[in-house]
């Protein structure tokens, strides 16, 4: 199962783009996410619809994959936020941040972008 997901997930020849609105896509999303109990995911979205041309399948698995690094992140009880906003230098992309409250020892900073890494 893992092996098959990883796979169609970085297999880059194969990109199906759809044009979706991103702000209603994220709020269709969250309830499927199972969580543990005490953690709550935030949307904060713009006011106005976001429009991008995505592949639905590999957004939704890089979100579940950032949402899961951040609840690991939380000791017990908080909030994941999804945040989505115009970029701040080209209002023709769009940005989507996972964040969350949870502590990095100073011992993991230069690991952080490592793939697969995790504390």
């Amino acid at each position: 199962m893992f092996s098959r997901s990883f796979q169609r997930f970085t297999d880059l020849d194969k990109i199906d783009l759809s044009a979706i609105e991103l702000k209603d896509f994220i709020r269709k999303f969250i309830p499927r996410i199972n969580l543990l109990d005490g953690i709550n995911i935030k949307p904060i979205v713009l006011d106005n619809p976001v429009h991008a041309k995505c592949e639905l399948l590999r957004l939704g698995e890089g979100l579940i994959n950032l949402i899961n690094n951040s609840v690991e992140a939380i000791s017990g009880s908080g909030e994941v936020m999804i945040r989505l906003s115009d970029h701040p230098r080209d209002r023709s992309l769009v940005m989507i941040a996972v964040e969350d409250k949870g502590d990095i020892k100073p011992k993991h900073l230069q690991d952080i972008w490592k793939p697969f890494f995790t504390t």
